[in-house]
């Protein structure tokens, strides 16, 4: 399942963010979802702009909930951010790194909503992540993210997700923080493995998440690209012996 991250990449402006909608809704992908930060992040002076109201938030979740195979998630990382929110009926959260440790957000997400979660694990090291996982892998509703908040090559470490997908069945999902699609491309051999990618629009603006967002056009060629690597895979067991290559006819 691809998940196209609209972040805060929407600028806080409802116009644009309502872009951000009308480009999933028309496309190939099945989930979309917004972030919403804590309180004293919107009071910086240079964040203060990027806070949507909570209306839009209410208008999207009915507008979503009239759609068939589409769904909409939304990223937390605060209990008091989203509480006048949380009665609506997102199909999905994400726990944003900052928060992968806070059992109260989480809780309160598994008691008052019947959505499923993913953890980011993006800032944690590996005990923290190790704890995370034995404190929530047995819950159905739970996956874990794993991403590398890094443009670092090195730091990226897939050989840590494919072990994690590998030892936890069908828990971990892929957060894309790089500057190419190839992690994208590597990811999509795990089975059964969502994968977050951010999205950006076509206006000339940098956005938040800039570096590693991928803007409509690209996101829409990435979507193809996708379908042809799940083709290329196959399907386990079946193999073809027919040579369809003209210029490889056995003599």
């Amino acid at each position: 399942m691809i998940i196209g991250e609209v972040g805060l990449n929407h600028l806080g402006n409802e116009k644009y963010a309502n872009d951000y909608i009308n480009f999933h809704l028309k496309s190939d992908f099945e989930c979309l979802s917004f972030q919403i930060r804590e309180n004293k992040f919107y009071k910086r002076q240079e964040k203060k702009h990027l806070i949507l109201n909570d209306s839009f938030y209410k208008k999207i979740v009915k507008k979503y909930s009239k759609i068939k195979d589409k769904k909409i998630g939304l990223s937390v990382s605060n209990i008091n951010s989203i509480r006048k929110i949380i009665k609506l009926k997102f199909d999905f959260y994400k726990i944003l790194s900052i928060a992968a440790q806070n059992v109260k957000l989480i809780n309160l997400l598994l008691e008052k909503t019947k959505a499923d979660i993913y953890i980011s694990l993006g800032s944690l090291n590996l005990n923290e992540i190790n704890q995370i996982i034995k404190l929530y892998n047995s819950n159905d509703r739970i996956k874990f993210n794993y991403t590398q908040l890094s443009y670092n090559s090195e730091n990226v470490n897939l050989l840590n997700l494919f072990h994690l997908s590998s030892k936890y069945k069908n828990k971990f999902s892929y957060g894309h923080h790089y500057i190419n699609d190839i992690p994208i491309i590597l990811t999509k051999s795990i089975k059964n493995c969502d994968i977050f990618i951010y999205l950006k629009g076509l206006k000339k603006i940098k956005h938040p998440d800039e570096a590693h967002a991928i803007d409509f056009k690209n996101f829409t060629k990435l979507l193809t690209k996708l379908n042809e690597i799940d083709k290329i895979l196959g399907i386990k067991n079946k193999f073809i012996s027919k040579n369809e290559i003209p210029d490889q006819d056995q003599k």
